[in-house]
């Protein structure tokens, strides 16, 4: 197993965002610094990443892949699901096209080929069958307790708080069912 490192930093209590990653993908590569806005700004050699969709997919797969191996359920490692139109298929479509965000916060490995590709598993990709796009961690290329997570300055280790910004990064709205949003238009539309 690989001992790849990823430290997500988070802030805000009631619109919590994204704003700094740390990965570590392992010697001889050094380490790679990722920071929310268009450009780097005063942050030398450092990447950059819009907190999008797909970023907010990321972060909800990390804390949940965290938090049930905190909880010491292992054996079953989260998927998030999605159809189209959710920030999972935000997230599938992001790594198949290897935008330069993910180029800059992951890296490539020595044959240039993005190593966050690698990161997640998908099934499903590109919503081909119907059905939703599956996303995992893929445990072979980043285990659960090299995900770092912190809140405002602080480490956050306790599943309590790790649910509490699960939550706050909008877990529920990860899916974007068809009928859901159907739902919600034709209720709009009866208001």
């Amino acid at each position: 197993m690989t001992h790849r490192t990823l430290q997500l930093y988070f802030a805000g209590t009631s619109k919590v965002e994204l704003f700094q990653t740390r990965f570590f993908p392992g010697s001889p590569t050094p380490p790679l610094l990722s920071v929310r806005g268009k450009t780097s700004g005063a942050y030398t050699n450092a990447g950059s990443f819009h907190f999008s969709s797909a970023v907010r997919a990321m972060c909800i797969l990390c804390v949940k892949s965290v938090l049930m191996s905190k909880s010491g359920l292992t054996e079953t490692l989260p998927i998030i699901l999605g159809f189209r139109g959710s920030l999972v298929a935000s997230l599938d479509y992001a790594l198949a096209k290897q935008p330069v965000w993910i180029v800059e916060m992951f890296g490539c490995d020595m044959n240039g080929r993005s190593i966050g590709q690698r990161l997640f598993s998908r099934t499903n990709s590109h919503l081909k069958r119907p059905g939703p796009v599956a996303m995992g961690l893929n445990i072979k290329a980043l285990a659960p307790e090299n995900i770092h997570i912190f809140w405002n300055e602080q480490r956050v280790e306790d599943t309590g708080a790790l649910q509490t910004l699960l939550s706050s990064l909008g877990e529920s709205e990860a899916a974007a069912h068809p009928e859901a949003t159907l739902k919600t238009l034709l209720d709009a539309l009866a208001a």
